[in-house]
């Protein structure tokens, strides 16, 4: 997410809640089913967080298939840091990310692009550290421009040449085209792109993702963070999202995700049941 906070840093990046964009129109069925994907960034050392403890306890297990994981080496270098790749291996991870596989939730490694304006071979490099130093197959590439299908397709078929099986990417918004699927290549399949994230609520129920998106069920995510918002609220934006057809849901209210919503067990739990 834009709104990153470093785990092995500080500091902590500004929110980001983007505008809805694109023409409302109503895609796939309630039949999709619905998982979660986490974004967590707890401030340093963010490795032994409790946080990390109750989304591997989380119940239904099953619920939670990914948690968005963001740190730094010992120098501050990372994707999420100095937007570079790290330049020695963070050795305090290594236990978190095996816990989270252990209990069914794949580590999906986070990168920045800067709106493709991140070298496709920076990116690359990252993608690449995520798979052969953690041995993490799910990555999440923040920061996506919407009008650059080349630029992220290649980066996909790079990732899944090398080992990603889940390769996601966060324009925050909705993405005119399809090309962005790439149809055709070793990627068709892995793409999953998260059309919306910004706040829940009022903004959030006008939302409607791009009409191509239909064709893709299970390609649909939206992260919200809505300061304030209950657990009757978290509930009534999962019924619009599963409306929508969205298959991968978040929604705290903590906009660094540094922190997991009070409701956070009533979320798996409605998630599960949706």
């Amino acid at each position: 997410m834009r709104s990153r906070i470093i785990a092995a840093c500080a500091t902590a990046a500004a929110g980001f809640l983007t505008a809805l964009a694109g023409a409302p129109a109503t895609v796939a069925s309630a039949a999709t089913p619905v998982h979660m994907t986490v974004p967590f960034y707890p401030p340093f050392p963010g490795y032994n967080d409790p946080g990390w403890t109750e989304i591997e306890n989380a119940t239904p297990a099953g619920t939670v298939t990914n948690a968005v994981v963001n740190f730094c080496d010992a120098a501050g270098n990372g994707p999420g840091c100095n937007n570079t790749p790290w330049k020695t291996k963070n050795t305090r991870w290594v236990s978190t990310i095996a816990a989270l596989k252990a209990a069914g939730v794949k580590p999906m490694g986070y990168t920045w692009s800067n709106y493709d304006k991140t070298a496709l071979a920076t990116v690359e490099k990252e993608i690449s550290d995520w798979v052969h130093w953690y041995s993490v197959k799910h990555v999440f590439v923040d920061g996506a421009a919407t009008n650059d299908a080349s630029y992220y397709c290649n980066l996909a078929k790079y990732a899944v040449n090398h080992g990603v099986t889940q390769f996601e990417i966060n324009p925050g918004t909705n993405i005119p085209s399809s090309k962005y699927e790439c149809a055709g290549t070793v990627a068709a399949g892995k793409v999953v792109i998260n059309s919306y994230e910004g706040q829940g609520g009022a903004a959030f129920s006008s939302w409607t993702p791009p009409a191509w998106m239909a064709s893709h069920p299970g390609d649909l995510a939206v992260t919200l963070a809505t300061p304030g918002q209950t657990a009757s609220g978290m509930e009534a934006d999962l019924s619009h999202a599963q409306a929508e057809g969205v298959a991968h849901f978040y929604e705290g209210t903590d906009t660094l995700y540094a922190t997991l919503p009070a409701f956070f067990a009533q979320e798996v739990t409605a998630v599960a049941g949706a």
